[in-house]
Order: structure tokens, then sequence, then C-alpha cells
């Protein structure tokens, strides 16, 4: 019999029809769709015995460009086999085989989440004021060490404490995209400071409003930014864990966002044209 061996792969997918990645009792999640088929193919017996486990966990409507899962079997991973089975929208587009005792959630030195705001900034400026320097400021502000107990879902046993090593903005077709890097987050941690910056652009709150959020003394209660513009785009390991790309789900990946990308210009384009109709 074939000795066992760990895999992580790294997996793409929408969440728009999904009740987040964690799996649960009797809902469609990411994990439960993937562990399903994992057994369908003969990769795993069952959940309890395969060692599965995910790198980063991701809430109801937030997507993924490149979470990272893994399991221990006895049988050659091949990623189109398991892709012939998954919908659409959740595939492996990279495998590595690591030692029998890796985690995919402990060994991981960086996560990479990117955050693209849902409308273009022009019209941003036009509804509401909007200032991308005092966003950038309040990016400044966030970098480094700090308690974001203000800023994450709150959880009285959870030390909150986070270095948030890196933020990149960035501007693409008019769309502001936030880029965050550190080695773990809190629950919720990125879409409640997209919730602040966005007050602080629009100067619904001032600068010195803002820095009060950091005050582990102080409790504050607000609702978490929408999840839709939330994407995990990457988790970084040391390089002894070394992805190897696979081509075809590389591609079944760009096709897929291909489509998506299509769709979502004609969208646009009929409304547009409804908007403008003069008669």
């Amino acid at each position: 019999m074939k000795s066992a061996q760990r895999y992580f792969i790294k997996m793409y997918y929408l969440a728009d029809h999904y009740l987040g990645s964690q799996r649960q009792k009797e809902e469609n999640t990411i994990e439960g769709i993937l562990i399903k088929k994992l057994i369908d193919k003969s990769y795993i017996e069952n959940e309890s015995k395969s060692g599965f486990e995910a790198a980063s966990r991701t809430d109801r409507f937030v997507s993924a460009r490149g979470s990272v899962f893994s399991f221990i079997t006895q049988k050659s991973f091949y990623p189109e086999e398991l892709n012939s089975a998954l919908p659409n929208d959740i595939g492996v587009w990279a495998v590595a085989r690591v030692p029998i005792d890796y985690k995919p959630r402990r060994n991981a030195i960086c996560r990479h989440y990117k955050y693209i705001f849902e409308y273009p900034i022009s019209y941003l400026i036009k509804k509401s004021e909007f200032e991308i320097d005092l966003i950038k400021q309040g990016c400044n502000l966030l970098k480094g060490s700090h308690d974001f107990v203000n800023f994450a879902k709150k959880d009285k046993d959870k030390n909150t404490v986070r270095d948030l090593e890196y933020i990149k903005l960035s501007i693409i077709n008019d769309f502001l995209i936030l880029d965050f890097y550190s080695q773990s987050f809190l629950r919720q941690q990125i879409r409640k400071i997209i919730r602040k910056l966005v007050e602080l652009g629009t100067k619904k709150i001032t600068f010195d409003e803002f820095k009060t959020l950091f005050d582990p003394i102080k409790s504050f209660s607000y609702k978490p930014y929408s999840p839709n513009g939330l994407v995990l785009w990457d988790i970084i390991y040391p390089k002894e864990v070394n992805f190897f790309e696979n081509i075809k789900g590389k591609e079944r990946m760009c096709n897929f966002f291909e489509q998506k990308y299509y769709y979502s210009l004609f969208r646009t384009n009929f409304f547009n044209i409804l908007k403008d109709a003069k008669d």
C-alpha cells in the first residue's frame, strides 16, 4: 500500500452561492463541497481521518483567488480529476506536496486580502465628496502592530493584537483597491477597517475620531462593510512549500472569471442604456 502523503491545494472560488467557506451541517459551503468531492474521487475516506484543514476561513460573499486547503491521502493527487467533479465557480490551480505534519494555517507566514470598492471613485466623489488623501492617511495609521479590538468582531477570549505588515492603495479603471498583508487577521477585521476608512474618506468621522478606534479601553459597535468586494487573494508560505501551478487548472480559473467579466459588462451596459433612455 502506498504511504500517506499530505497535499496543500491552492483554490479559487466565487462565493455568491455559498454560505461561507467553513463547513456547516446541511448548508452549502466551500469546504462541504470540497470534502464531498474528495471522498467521491477516493482521495479521502471521510473528513475525520483525512487531516483536512483550511488555511483561512471566509465569511459569506467573500471570494478567493488563492485560498489553501490541505488533506492526507494514499493516492496521488491530480487537480484535473478533482476539478472535473467541482462546479465551475470552485477550482484547484496549484498544488504542493508537503511533510505529513505541515498545517496550512500554522505554517502560513502571510495572508493577502484584496478589497475592491463597489463604486467608481468618480461616483463616490460626485455623491459624497470622497477624499482619497484621507483614506491614505488612515491606511498609514493602520500599518504596524496594534490592538485591533475595535476593528473586529467582538470575542472576549481572543488576543486582538495583530501586525498589519503592509497596506497598498491603488486605483484601477476608476476603482479604489486596497491590499492588506498580515500573518493573520481577526474575524471581520478588514471589513470593519473598510467601514471606518469610508467614513473617514466621506468625512462622516474626523481623523481624531478615527484615531480613537485604536484605544482598546474604549468600545465601539458598528457593522462591517459589504463583503462583496473582499477577496482572499493569496496565502504565502516559506520557500520549502513549493506550489506547482496546474496549467489546465489555471486556465479553468481564468476562463471562469473572464466569462463572469463579460456577463457583468453586459449588465453594466444594459443598465446604462436604461438609465439614459430618452423615450
